[in-house]
């Protein structure tokens, strides 16, 4: 759903983020490409769920987060938290 709202592949946001020196850059890159207001994607992404993951995406999905997580569970919660256990804030 982002990469279609952004009009790009994974290989081609993997470029993007690669080339990228921040994520200013990154954002200004994607933006200037999408094909939704920045509002309309917001929003959907704040409701996207565990279980709006497409049937064709779950097994990767769970493969990387588990499989653990209930329907309704924000995905943006689960990312939050793999991002704190892959990079924790150093004290």
């Amino acid at each position: 759903m982002v990469l279609d709202a952004f009009g790009t592949s994974v290989a081609q946001f993997v470029q993007v983020v690669g080339d990228a020196r921040t994520d200013d850059d990154i954002a200004e890159r994607l933006w200037r490409a999408a094909t939704v207001p920045g509002e309309m994607l917001s929003a959907r992404l704040r409701r996207f769920t565990v279980s709006d993951v497409p049937a064709e995406l779950r097994p990767e999905f769970q493969r990387r987060y588990g499989t653990e997580h209930p329907a309704g569970r924000l995905v943006f919660d689960v990312l939050d938290a793999d991002d704190a256990r892959t990079f924790p804030r150093k004290a």
